[in-house]
């Protein structure tokens, strides 16, 4: 980008960490993640609970210093926000949990691919329900929260982590019964290489979900998609509601804020959508003295 353009970042991130403790380098991981936090989430028709990690406060700070200083050398790599749960997780992941359930019902075992992945929710809820995931993100640290997540709940010898850059296009995509996505659609050569993705997903026959809140990237995707499957329909065609239940750090009063999430299920109107309008919402609760400054 321009130079006022990395100056606009720069002081975004800058403005985020002006009250940053001076903690230990974010690159340096703290053994079995002390400083990453438990963070319940409900999914699926009875409100399952599933307990996903992030970063602490203090720890999601630090990333963000540590990502001003990265910035220029390396904008692709400075990359903090696959440390906390977003919306589009949750929505994502209460979609999978459909086709997780459906997989157990049939007692046919179910292999799910998550890009992207960031903490991991959705990969979390397929593993509750008994099924195998390879989950991947350009970024390692991450996926480390997410093997100690599953580990914690004893979901570990189904899982498989990996580094994979979805926009490498001389690396194919692991094979897998259902590839899925969120919030991967804010960059436009991020966009562009996700609707690659959903192409080579679908030629091989897999179910595919992609969330989204609407980032601006939405069009280009969904653009480069129908050139190349120009006699196939893709819409956001369902949608759904994720809730997030906190206490800010200087009041004991709950805060709870609504997003709403659209999803893209492939092939259309299967079980996802189903699920989306007849399930309660998915709600996630951060504990006291936690946050989300991400």
């Amino acid at each position: 980008g321009s130079p006022v353009q990395r100056r606009g970042l720069r002081g975004a991130f800058a403005g985020l960490a002006l009250t940053a403790a001076k903690v230990a380098r974010a690159k340096a991981v703290p053994e079995k993640f002390p400083e990453a936090v438990e963070v319940e989430v409900s999914l699926g028709p009875d409100g399952t609970k599933v307990q996903v990690l992030e970063a602490s406060l203090e720890w999601q700070e630090a990333l963000i210093e540590e990502a001003v200083e990265r910035f220029e050398d390396n904008p692709l790599d400075a990359d903090p926000y696959g440390m906390a749960v977003w919306p589009a997780g949750q929505v994502l992941a209460q979609a999978a949990s459909a086709y997780g359930l459906k997989a157990r019902e049939k007692g046919k075992p179910l292999t799910a691919l998550e890009l992207g992945c960031g903490c991991g929710l959705a990969s979390l809820a397929l593993l509750s329900l008994q099924c195998s995931v390879i989950a991947t993100d350009f970024n390692r640290l991450p996926l480390q929260l997410l093997n100690e997540a599953a580990r914690r709940q004893g979901f570990d010898k189904r899982l498989k982590v990996q580094q994979f850059d979805l926009c490498d296009a001389s690396a194919r995509l692991p094979e897998a019964d259902l590839v899925m996505a969120s919030d991967v659609l804010y960059e436009r050569r991020t966009a562009e290489a996700m609707a690659q993705r959903v192409n080579e997903a679908l030629t091989r026959q897999s179910r595919v979900l992609v969330a989204d809140i609407g980032r601006p990237n939405r069009k280009v995707f969904l653009s480069t998609l129908k050139e190349l499957r120009p006699e196939e329909d893709f819409t956001f065609s369902c949608s759904a509601t994720a809730v997030h239940v906190g206490r800010a750090t200087s009041s004991s009063v709950a805060t709870t804020s609504e997003t709403t999430v659209e999803l893209l299920e492939l092939p259309q109107h299967g079980p996802a959508e189903a699920a989306l309008q007849a399930w309660p919402t998915t709600e996630l609760r951060r504990p006291e003295k936690h946050g989300h400054v991400l």
